[in-house]
């Protein structure tokens, strides 16, 4: 199954706290061996560009998972991010046929530490 977990874009995160989420993502993608992908930043900016580039999309990734504990990394690591920033992450699927995206819960600041059964529950894992 494909799933997002990305910044919630209603949430009116300020263009800074945004830009440094996606540094910390980028960050832990190079390091932590996680099969994830980064979403967030376009790709169309060419390397020379400052980092404090305008994000298209909010900061977050994209992981295909078939178990809960694949959930695990990458909540433990979104989790501080999330609170460090006052942010909140939506989690959601993405249907493989249509690209349709379908937001299933949230964590974060006010929403609190992501319960790994219970998205997994959301989540149908």
């Amino acid at each position: 199954m494909k799933i997002y977990v990305q910044i919630d874009d209603n949430d009116g995160l300020d263009t800074s706290a945004a830009t440094a989420i996606n540094s910390a993502i980028v960050s832990w993608l190079e390091t932590s061996g996680s099969k994830a992908v980064q979403i967030g930043a376009s790709d169309a900016k060419p390397e020379t560009e400052s980092q404090d580039h305008e994000l298209q999309s909010p900061p977050g990734i994209y992981m295909t998972v078939k178990r809960r504990a694949e959930l695990k990394d990458p909540f433990n690591f979104l989790y501080p991010l999330a609170k460090q920033h006052k942010a909140e992450f939506v989690v959601g699927i993405i249907d493989e046929k249509s690209g349709d995206k379908e937001d299933v819960c949230y964590f974060g600041f006010e929403e609190g530490k992501p319960d790994i059964y219970e998205i997994a529950n959301y989540l149908e894992l």
